[in-house]
């Protein structure tokens, strides 16, 4: 029983499971809607590398939009993507290094933050 335990234990933390993205994105973001855009805060010199929007729409299994591996500078930190009214979204992005996380609705307004 002790063995199984320890097992349990060591899958248990080495899948991840303790640590979700929201520890790891706990700064908080913000973002503002333009159109059919959203637009990440940013100022002269700041360089987005990562970014992500998900909604509960599909249980935040399939990410509405996706960068990786990005250097967009400013002020490219705007991001094409069709909202639906009515729905919220979290968007996770890394600018300049530091991870941010915001969760907003089609016009915007953020909801709330870590």
């Amino acid at each position: 029983m002790k063995k199984f335990f320890l097992l349990f234990t060591s899958v248990f933390f080495l899948s991840g499971c303790w640590f979700q993205d929201s520890l790891v994105f706990k700064n908080p973001g913000y973002v503002y809607v333009y159109g059919r855009f959203v637009c990440i805060k940013s100022s002269s010199g700041d360089s987005l590398n990562y970014f992500m929007i998900s909604s509960p729409e599909n249980r935040h299994m399939k990410p509405v939009r996706f960068g990786d591996n990005l250097n967009r500078k400013y002020p490219d930190t705007c991001i094409p993507v069709v909202l639906t009214p009515g729905v919220e979204y979290t968007m996770l992005y890394i600018l300049n290094g530091v991870k941010y996380r915001v969760v907003f609705d089609s016009n915007g307004t953020i909801n709330r933050s870590p």
